[in-house]
């Protein structure tokens, strides 16, 4: 021991703190407060480990030991791997967002720390960029799914009923006067319907293909645009993993 001081238990994990400096040992050997808390954790005493760090960290705002408050207070081992589990769990990732050591992390002086955050920003707003995609794809794929087939109206059925409906008003007293005429102009009357059903249906089965065949290639490119989010997002998360590494280095 560097100053002789006595020794008093601390925590868990044969742990020691001296009475004298305030510095952690185990088994006679000088403990940094980074180690300390590892110590502390595996031993079940989270509440110990974040006190210890909490105090480290408000002498010299150590970027390690900020990081290692958050994955202590969110019981996760790396920032990179939490985000890659939970890159389709939103709220999971904002949840990393909201901590207090995340902003804390966000708003510190080193460039470096306040860049890799931004790329864990960054992560999350790719992310939910892509959920959007996704959601707005499913919704056209409904609507490229309900506009398969457009069958109208069938043409004899449109006719049959064309020629009840106008000749009940007109054929009545034709066909008492004349049958064979009226007959014909009743047959006339449901042709005439059923060419007009036929050339509607042919007209609205042309836009119909039209505007499915928008809705295909809208469909197109919101697939070109998830997949483009789905590279992006694991083009970051290997940036995020190495970047983490070597930020936060303990011997750095």
């Amino acid at each position: 021991m560097s100053c002789g001081g006595d020794l008093s238990p601390y925590g868990a994990g044969g742990l020691h703190k001296c009475n004298f400096c305030g510095k952690l040992y185990a088994e006679e050997k000088e403990i940094p407060p980074l180690q300390a808390s590892r110590m502390l954790r595996s031993d079940g005493n989270k509440e110990a480990a974040i006190a210890l760090l909490e105090e480290h960290v408000a002498k010299n705002n150590d970027p390690v030991c900020i990081r290692e408050l958050l994955l202590t207070e969110l019981d996760i081992a790396s920032i990179s791997r939490y985000i890659d589990y939970n890159s389709l769990f939103l709220d999971n990732l904002h949840i990393l967002q909201g901590n207090r050591w995340y902003r804390k992390l966000r708003n510190h002086t080193s460039d470096e720390v306040r860049e890799f955050i931004g790329l864990v920003d960054s992560y999350t707003d790719t992310c939910t960029r892509r959920d959007d995609i996704q959601k707005n794809l499913s919704h056209r794929i409904a609507m490229v799914s309900d506009a398969k087939n457009y069958g109208g109206m069938n043409p004899v059925v449109c006719g049959i009923l064309f020629a009840m409906f106008l000749g009940g008003f007109l054929l009545p007293p034709l066909i008492f006067s004349n049958p064979v005429l009226g007959i014909s102009v009743f047959l006339g009357i449901g042709v005439a319907g059923g060419l007009l059903c036929h050339v509607s249906n042919k007209i609205k089965e042309k836009e119909h293909l039209k505007k499915k065949a928008g809705q295909d290639e809208l469909c197109h490119e919101a697939y070109e645009a998830r997949n483009e989010a789905e590279k992006k997002i694991e083009s970051i998360s290997s940036e995020i993993r190495t970047m983490e590494e070597e930020i936060f280095k303990e011997d750095k």
